[in-house]
């Protein structure tokens, strides 16, 4: 497995190539200035193992130096009661971008770069 970002550099196959217009396009969306961007994604709706794949949201969250990032929601479904419950309780901002399909997303739409980040 690899741990730091420079693991990453000696990788010498790319696997994943974006589309870098629609990369920029979304980009763009998330940008913040001054914080780094992290998606995140805390429920599974698998019937059989969705459970095993989930966690509460607030606990997600406890992992997570919110004061450092830009957090987006990733999420299907309606999440608008679980980022409010967040907001309320722990005044933690999660921005939801409505204007992408999440169901309807091929990796050639959208594939954004991610910068492995160690905890």
């Amino acid at each position: 497995f690899r741990k730091f970002s420079e693991d990453f550099k000696r990788q010498k196959n790319q696997y994943l190539f974006s589309n870098s217009d629609l990369t920029n396009q979304f980009r763009d969306l998330i940008k913040s200035s001054d914080k780094l961007t992290c998606g995140i994604s805390w429920k599974s709706g698998h019937q059989k193992i969705g459970s095993y794949k989930s966690i509460e949201l607030h606990h997600l969250l406890k992992s997570i130096d919110t004061k450092k990032f830009n957090l987006i929601d990733l999420q299907y479904g309606d999440t608008t009661q679980d980022r409010k419950n967040i907001k309320d309780n722990f005044n933690i901002n999660i921005k939801r971008i409505t204007s992408y399909n999440r169901l309807n997303i091929t990796d050639k739409q959208y594939c954004i770069k991610i910068y492995p980040l160690s905890f």
